[in-house]
């Protein structure tokens, strides 16, 4: 167990250039537009995986350039 939590923390720790969306789809319409950003997608694709206990049936959040999700039985990663 501590080796995942390990490599749980080191797969969401990795330094990331993106800017954060601390609300599902950007603000707080949960519109999704952001006409006034840039985005490349160019490279976007798997950066990592980490498995949970349960599904997942939230957005995960993205602050300081980490990813946040909750399961459904509670446990954080």
């Amino acid at each position: 167990m501590n080796r995942f939590i390990s490599l749980l923390w080191l797969t969401l720790a990795a330094p990331s250039f993106a800017e954060d969306w601390p609300q599902f789809m950007f603000n707080s319409a949960h519109s999704g537009n952001a006409v006034d950003r840039d985005l490349d997608v160019s490279n976007l694709g798997l950066q990592g995986a980490v498995a949970m206990t349960d599904g997942i049936y939230t957005s995960p959040v993205v602050a300081g350039g980490k990813v946040y999700v909750v399961d459904g039985s509670g446990c954080a990663a």
